[in-house]
């Protein structure tokens, strides 16, 4: 067994050369041959030497040295080490970086006194990070360096780059364990997302799969802009993507947000509408129609717009089959919402710049597949709240009292009407 006596470490010095510790004392490499590497103690009063052979394993130290260990200076050395590599990997804002390596190191109260303020050091940290950093695109037309193709594991990330019109380009990262997922899934959410793209691009758009009763986030799009066209390529390049791994990306149920901006709040009885078994939508719509008819004049003026918009938008237009949820348990694209608030969180800023972006991203597409393996390994998922377990069940013996006869079409309706209104009421508080 190896003494802790012959215990050595290494650190990275300011001009990022390699420097050994052993018992508290720094030593500088001098020079090196087909067998051994000789260094030397960093204090140059100093005249100890160390030896180790190619593989860094300690061989002998020669002398004594003529001066008090440094613990306090390593501590110091590991410090500026862990701000800097940080610094370049991460999209953390440097203060926030400084605070939270201060809480993690257990540093002396001499080590403190003589270590260098966010405000001094934080100038050659946004040094080091720049020089990692490409030049930032003002325009879609930009060449993407090898790094931010590839997850941090070195796989292939970036799987659809294209120009869908002149200087107008689709980009969408996901690696093919991702791509796996999210083709397998039966029901898949999809949402954007404005403040986190950069400002070359539109919004960021992404898709989540469900596997283990688990969302994860699959595939992440930087678009140009909101129109039809744009979405209907991305899809038609997904499906193109999973032919080639002999899959087939047709999901039985897609959750996304059909806000439009043209209501802010929909009445409780339009939104028990999307509970209701899909041959009753029509009906009930009808019936919900001719009960505001006979309102007074000025609630009926007031609501009359709603439910144009409503009939002209969600029933004429849209097929219901993709806004009725009877019968799912997930009903809602909370846990896309979720994952950009989140995305938001960890970028720190709006509108970051592209490469900033894509680091934030590779980050993600890490923590899929840790998550992934902890699924696969026995985790179970988020358990549901006990308000959202309240709900269902409201929701299941309703239905179960309108399938035995119990209530009628219209008391079905006003059962779940109750049922929403209940739950907005519980969001706001």
């Amino acid at each position: 067994m190896t003494s802790h006596l012959n215990t050595i470490s290494f650190l990275v010095s300011q001009k990022g050369k390699p420097v050994l510790v052993k018992d508290n004392f720094i030593y500088k490499l001098n020079k090196t041959t087909n067998s051994t590497k000789y260094y030397r103690c960093a204090e140059q009063s100093c005249t100890v030497t160390l030896h180790t052979d190619l593989n860094d394993v300690l061989v002998k130290v020669k002398g004594d040295h003529s001066h008090p260990p440094e613990p306090d200076e390593i501590e110091i050395r590991k410090f500026k080490h862990n701000l800097k590599q940080r610094a370049i990997q991460e999209t953390v804002p440097i203060p926030k970086i400084y605070d939270e390596e201060s809480s993690r190191f257990c540093l002396t109260s001499l080590s403190i006194a003589i270590l260098p303020a966010q405000r001094e050091i934080a100038g050659s940290l946004n040094k080091s990070r720049r020089l990692q950093t490409p030049v930032i695109p003002d325009s879609q037309t930009f060449d993407i360096p090898e790094v931010y193709s590839k997850t941090l594991k070195n796989e292939p990330f970036l799987c659809i780059d294209k120009f869908i019109r002149r200087k107008t380009r689709v980009l969408v990262f996901v690696s093919r364990e991702q791509l796996t997922l999210l083709f397998e899934s039966s029901i898949i959410f999809m949402d954007g997302t404005f403040s986190a793209s950069p400002s070359i691009f539109d919004q960021v758009y992404s898709l989540h799969g469900i596997k283990y009763q688990q969302c994860f986030a699959c595939a992440f799009g930087l678009l140009p802009d909101r129109k039809k066209p744009t979405y209907k390529f991305l899809f038609q390049e997904l499906k193109n993507l999973a032919a080639e791994m002999n899959l087939c990306f047709n999901p039985v149920t897609i959750m996304s947000d059909f806000e439009t901006g043209l209501a802010e709040a929909i009445h409780s009885e339009l939104m028990a509408l999307s509970l209701l078994p899909l041959h009753l939508v029509i009906q009930s719509s009808d019936d919900l129609f001719e009960l505001i008819l006979q309102a007074p004049s000025n609630k009926f003026d007031l609501l009359k717009p709603l439910f144009n918009y409503f009939d002209n938008y969600w029933i004429k237009h849209v097929d219901l089959k993709k806004w009725n949820v009877f019968g799912l348990e997930i009903r809602t694209n909370n846990n896309a919402e979720g994952f950009h608030n989140r995305l938001n969180s960890r970028l720190s800023k709006s509108h970051p710049n592209i490469w900033t972006f894509i680091k934030c991203i590779q980050g993600e597409q890490n923590r899929f597949n840790h998550l992934m393996i902890q699924m696969k390994g026995g985790l179970s998922s988020r358990q549901k709240t006990a308000r959202t377990l309240a709900i269902q069940q409201r929701l299941n013996t309703l239905y179960l009292r309108h399938e035995k006869g119990d209530i009628s079409d219209s008391e079905l309706f006003e059962g779940l009407s109750y049922v929403v209104a209940k739950n907005m009421v519980s969001k706001k508080k």
